[in-house]
This record gives C-alpha cells, sequence and structure tokens, in this order.
C-alpha cells in the first residue's frame, strides 16, 4: 500500500481508496472518489454538477465513461478529451445545480493558463491535419497483430516453442498499439489490448481515467498497484530491499503483472462475454497444434509471460520515473495549472521522436498524449510546432531525454527518498 503520510498538496483530502486495508482495484477508486469528490450522485466539472444520464447513451466517446464516473469530478477528463467547444457548449442542457464544496483536486485550468492556452491553438490546427493520417496507425497495430497471430499458427503446427514464443514480441505491440485506440470512441480494436490477459474496460479507470489524470500521485492506480513491489513515490518509510534490490527482482514483477491482473479480475468478477477475447491466442494454438491441450497451455502461458516482460518493461520506463519527474512527495510548481502539472511528471525519449510505429509500439509522444489523450498518435506527430511555440510563450522547457537515462532513472527514482522542489533549475537535473 502506497504510504498515506506523503502528501504533496497537504490542504487537499487524502484519497479515501487508501484508507482501507482491502485490496486497491478500479472499483475501489471510483467509490473512493464518489466520497471525496462532492458530486452528490451526478457528474462534477468544475464547481457545477450535471445530470448526464439521458446522454450516456448518445455519448460519442461511448457509453463507458459516463457510466463507471458518475458521482464523480469529471473536470480533468471532460478538459481534456474534448478539444472542441462543442461538448462545452452542450453543458448548459444538463445543468443542475452549483457544487455544495470546493473542488478536492490540485489542479486549475484557467483560460489563460498553459493548457486551456494550448488546447485553443491545437484547435486551431487540427482541421489542416488529414484527416486520413488516423488509417497509419490501424494498419499498422493490425499488422503487428496479425504477424502474432500467423507465429502462433505456425509455431503451433510445427510444435516448435521457439516460434511460438516468438509471437509474444508483436503481440506486445499489437497491445500496447491498442493503447491508442481505447482512449478513443468504441471501436473494435480495443479488444487487441484483450487478447493477454488484460482488460481494456479495466484500464479505461485505471489508465485512462486514473494515470492519464493524476500522473505519479496517490490517485495514480499504475503508482498504487505496484506497491509493495516497485515504490517510486520519494518516502522515506521504503524498505532497504525495496530501494536497493528492486533492480533484481523488477523482472520478476514484470513477468508476472499479466497473470495477475487477470487471476484478480477473475476471482472478482469471474468469466464475463467481454473476457472472451483473452481465449483468442489459446484458441488459435489449440486448433492449429491440432488439440495439444498439453502443448497450448505451456504455449499460452509462455506467450503472455514473454507479452507482460515486455510490455512491463516498456510501460514503467516510458516516461514517468525518474528523479527529474515530480512524484507525489515532492513539493510541486506554484502555478496548479494541470497542463503544466502534467510537463513536471512525464517525458519523452529522443530515440522514439519522429517514428509513428515507434510511437505506437513504445507508448511514445507521451507528453501531447496525456494532454490530449483522445486524438490519434498519427494526429498527435503534427501537433509538435504548436506545442513547441506555447511552450516558448510560457518559458517552459520541456526537452526530450535519451531512452538509456529513462531506464537507469526508473530504478534511481525507486532508491530516492527526498524530496525536490518543482519546477527544477537546469543545473539541477540529472538526465
Amino acid at each position: 500500500m502506497v504510504q498515506t503520510k506523503l502528501r504533496s498538496w497537504p490542504e487537499l483530502k487524502d484519497p479515501e481508496y487508501l484508507k482501507t486495508n482491502s485490496f486497491v482495484t478500479v472499483e475501489s477508486w471510483i467509490e473512493g472518489k464518489q466520497v471525496d469528490d462532492g458530486a452528490e450522485k451526478l457528474w462534477r466539472i468544475h464547481d457545477k454538477l450535471y445530470d448526464f444520464t439521458e446522454w450516456i447513451q448518445k455519448h460519442p466517446g461511448g457509453e463507458t465513461f459516463l457510466r463507471v464516473s458518475k458521482g464523480t469530478d469529471i473536470t480533468e477528463l471532460f478538459e481534456a478529451h474534448h478539444v472542441s467547444v462543442a461538448a462545452e457548449n452542450l453543458l448548459p442542457r444538463f445543468y443542475v445545480r452549483e457544487a455544495q464544496t470546493p473542488r478536492n483536486s490540485p489542479y486549475t485550468f484557467k483560460d489563460d493558463g498553459f493548457f486551456r492556452v494550448l488546447k485553443r491553438k491545437i484547435r486551431e490546427e487540427l482541421p489542416s491535419v488529414p484527416k486520413t493520417v488516423r488509417l497509419k496507425s490501424v494498419l499498422i497495430a493490425d499488422s503487428v497483430v496479425a504477424t502474432a497471430l500467423v507465429l502462433l499458427v505456425i509455431g503451433s503446427i510445427m510444435k516448435s516453442y521457439l516460434v511460438g514464443l516468438a509471437a509474444g514480441v508483436p503481440l506486445t505491440l499489437g497491445v500496447i498499439a491498442a493503447h491508442n485506440f481505447f482512449h478513443q470512441k468504441p471501436n473494435w480494436r480495443r479488444f487487441y489490448f484483450d487478447l493477454t490477459f488484460l482488460s481494456h474496460r479495466e484500464w479505461i479507470v485505471s489508465h485512462v481515467m486514473s494515470h492519464h489524470i493524476y500522473p505519479n500521485t496517490k490517485m495514480d492506480l499504475e503508482i498504487v498497484m505496484f506497491s509493495p513491489f516497485l515504490q517510486w513515490l520519494p518516502t522515506p518509510e521504503k524498505s532497504w530491499i525495496s530501494r536497493h534490490l528492486s533492480l533484481i527482482y523488477a523482472p520478476v514483477v514484470y513477468g508476472f503483472l499479466f497473470f495477475a491482473q487477470g487471476i484478480v479480475r477473475f476471482l472478482r468478477k469471474g468469466f464475463q462475454s467481454h473476457d472472451l477475447a483473452n481465449l483468442v491466442v489459446p484458441g488459435v494454438i489449440l486448433v492449429a497444434s491440432s488439440w495439444d491441450i498439453m502443448f497450448t497451455l505451456k504455449l499460452w502461458v509462455g506467450v503472455i509471460w514473454v507479452a507482460s516482460s515486455i510490455f512491463s518493461f516498456i510501460g514503467t520506463t516510458a516516461a514517468h520515473h525518474a528523479p527529474d519527474l515530480f512524484h507525489e512527495g515532492d513539493v510541486p510548481r506554484e502555478d496548479r495549472d494541470w497542463g503544466l502539472q502534467q510537463l513536471d511528471a512525464v517525458v519523452d525519449r529522443k530515440e522514439i521522436s519522429g517514428s509513428l510505429p515507434l510511437t505506437l509500439f513504445t507508448f511514445g509522444d507521451h507528453t501531447l498524449h496525456h494532454l490530449f489523450p483522445a486524438l490519434d498518435h498519427a494526429v498527435l506527430e503534427h501537433l509538435h510546432p504548436t506545442f513547441e511555440k506555447v511552450c516558448a510563450q510560457f518559458n517552459v522547457h520541456h526537452e526530450a531525454t535519451p531512452y538509456w537515462t529513462l531506464i537507469k532513472g526508473q530504478f534511481q527514482q525507486l532508491a530516492r527518498t527526498t524530496p525536490r522542489v518543482f519546477p527544477l533549475k537546469a543545473a539541477e537535473k540529472q538526465r
């Protein structure tokens, strides 16, 4: 469990979901927000309450976001996912009343602040981006998933574990690429994510609603769910083992992540119809191997282990964990603008920039993706000049870093116990 004494914003309530000793789940996170957010069983945006009940089935982004978020403050989600003014113009139709309590959030969205200025500039730029660029993302994702399935078939026919296990590599790339699609309106490519033991439905909460909005804080489930094995927050309560031996045991954690998520979900909810995608890989192996059950089970476990190991390594070293990046326990910058706070907690990698395949396969273009998650990665690569201009306007220096710095930096962060003051000065940066 994350240390609850650790606070970067002591004036805010400590997350309710961390006050219980029970196992942390996406459901307990939502239930905690319903207690903390003052949304009164409605939807809260800034200091106003709305009733979107009649809009749920009409929501262009799909029903899931609204159904799951009922009773919570969705200010950050609303701001980040709606670049156009269309959604904002609809809000008066659903207005109920003013909220009775202040927002329990560290972030602001001022009209002259970094994020809203950037959003207006991005809004102006989007019409010039060709609509067909999104097809690139589709073709890339489809290609690697098809490659994985072909390798599974060949490996199963040959009864070759080596060829079969090799399928775990393109399968992982397809799973990561699917992350691009479950941020968008409903589409079947979301289910590429579910070809392992993962569930895009749960990740819409743990990743989209939690991690994307509150990166590197105690409200970030991708921080909490790795605890106590990997503890990135700079707390003095870290054990010696966690600080100094994580380099040794982290690969074991990586390899078991997918299995843990699948088992925990099954124990909580049982097998549900949308979990059928989890059975595509063993189904292909079983048929192609002429119904060899033992071969199927062994290869299935092996492929999932390969995919889990690669996915977890890429995910934990992609953008967020290094001593130069903000983690709760550090002193945050005085400007509470959500966009600036995001920049303090995320960085891009030099080697990935400029390549759409690498971006899709390794959580690339991470900064712009965090700011505007609903935009396809193929669109984001056209928006860098606009982003850089607005950064210059606000005197913000946000430079990419070598990938090795993040790989090494993750373990430096796991060992860090001393808070830092943000934004860091150039001389204070380690990268």
